[in-house]
């Protein structure tokens, strides 16, 4: 597993001081406050940032870094992709990390059947979907409490699909 996370993606600037406007990739810009240093990837290595106030303005995050004071470091930063590390980021006992639900088989939770493995991860909008990779090709599984009974890290995505979701539809 990867130590890092992808926390939010920097858009553009907000006024002369260096402040950042992001997209949180978070549950919430809560989150992001609770970090004290978030990174930036230079080729193989992560550069540390040390965060000095994180707020929400209108829908988005504004973020303020220790080491980027000026307007002009902002906008180096722009379309910039911000991690966290894992440890940093709480996670209840439920819950998991998307990014960890790929590459894991998906499963019929009362079949068995392996319906295929994730190989992404689309937003949409109202909901993330998983591009599950099976033996008809690429099919989007919502990523529900309708169709998601179970993800087990490490394991698989037990599913409960409807008919025709994950699979052919039955002759009739």
């Amino acid at each position: 597993m990867d130590p890092y996370l992808p926390c939010a993606r920097i858009l553009n600037t907000h006024g002369f001081r260096g402040t950042v406007k992001a997209e949180c990739l978070c549950d919430s810009v809560e989150v992001l406050k609770s970090l004290e240093t978030v990174y930036t990837r230079e080729g193989a290595e992560m550069r540390p940032h040390r965060v000095v106030r994180v707020s929400a303005f209108k829908g988005l995050a504004l973020i303020d870094l220790e080491d980027v004071t000026t307007m002009e470091g902002a906008e180096a930063l722009k379309n910039t992709e911000l991690f966290a590390r894992r440890e940093d980021l709480p996670l209840s006992r439920d819950r998991y990390f998307e990014s960890d639900a790929i590459g894991l088989k998906v499963i019929g939770l009362d079949t068995g059947k392996v319906y295929g493995v994730i190989t992404g991860i689309v937003n949409r909008g109202a909901q993330d979907l998983y591009v599950v990779k099976g033996g008809r090709g690429e099919s989007l599984l919502p990523a529900v409490p309708q169709f998601i009974a179970r993800v087990v890290p490490d394991e698989a995505v037990y599913v409960t699909p409807i008919p025709g979701l994950l699979e052919e539809e039955p002759d009739a």
